[in-house]
């Protein structure tokens, strides 16, 4: 028999609480906010007791990892995809994914609306923003993302759903704030843009940052180290 009461069920379970009663104490209805399991470096069997658990969305940042568990996971898992994608994945990250959290260039939302509707499908995006302006992060800058709207929103089969962002690595939580609150300004100039429907979600929070993250905005957590570790 499995045991359902391991450490990282503990950590999921004290994780669950205290999103809760994070968004409690900030104003926010828990039920706004979805975590966002990072199941990456960690095989089936190892995430299995989530969703024994209830969990039910996961994501992965490697597309040869997401094959694999997508044969093992039950059908109902919900699949997103959060790394890098390259072009040449795009036809094998739009069949697995619910969502894609990374799309950082116009480039590549026009070569997953290419292959959307080549595939009859249509494929839900967030749109990566470098928030912090470093060097080593990717995805558009405030200004790119303005302008690569408009025209995203036109691709055929192809669903913009939010903004994503990845904060620096650091304790200065001035900082943390900063890029997180540039985000969620830059979710209100769209809304403003475009109708209140639309960009309904932020992806932003990780292990180290997600409470910030939670008083910010976001709507989607991308957990894995602090469940994991």
């Amino acid at each position: 028999m499995k045991n359902y009461f391991s450490p990282i069920i503990n950590s999921y379970l004290k994780l669950i609480n205290t999103i809760e009663e994070k968004a409690k104490n900030c104003e926010r209805n828990p039920q706004d906010i979805s975590l966002v399991v990072a199941s990456k470096g960690h095989s089936w069997s190892e995430v299995e007791p989530l969703y024994a658990s209830g969990q039910r969305l996961f994501a992965e940042s490697r597309i040869q990892e997401l094959e694999g568990k997508i044969i093992e996971a039950p059908k109902d898992v919900v699949w997103h995809y959060m790394g890098p994608l390259q072009k040449n994945k795009v036809r094998k990250a739009i069949s697995m994914s619910a969502l894609i959290h990374s799309v950082d260039s116009l480039e590549l939302a026009r070569k997953i609306a290419k292959c959307s509707f080549e595939a009859s499908l249509t494929t839900n995006i967030l749109i990566q923003v470098n928030t912090s302006g470093e060097r080593t992060k990717q995805g558009m800058t405030i200004e790119e993302c303005k302008a690569a709207c408009d025209e995203i929103l036109n691709f055929p089969c192809i669903a913009i759903q939010g903004l994503m962002t990845i904060a620096p690595l650091t304790e200065d939580k001035t900082l943390i704030h900063s890029c997180f609150a540039s985000l969620r300004k830059l979710q209100e100039t769209l809304k403003e843009c475009y109708g209140a429907q639309t960009f309904p979600h932020l992806s932003m929070g990780m292990s180290h940052d997600y409470l910030i993250a939670i008083e910010e905005g976001a709507t989607l957590l991308r957990i894995g180290s602090a469940i994991f570790a």
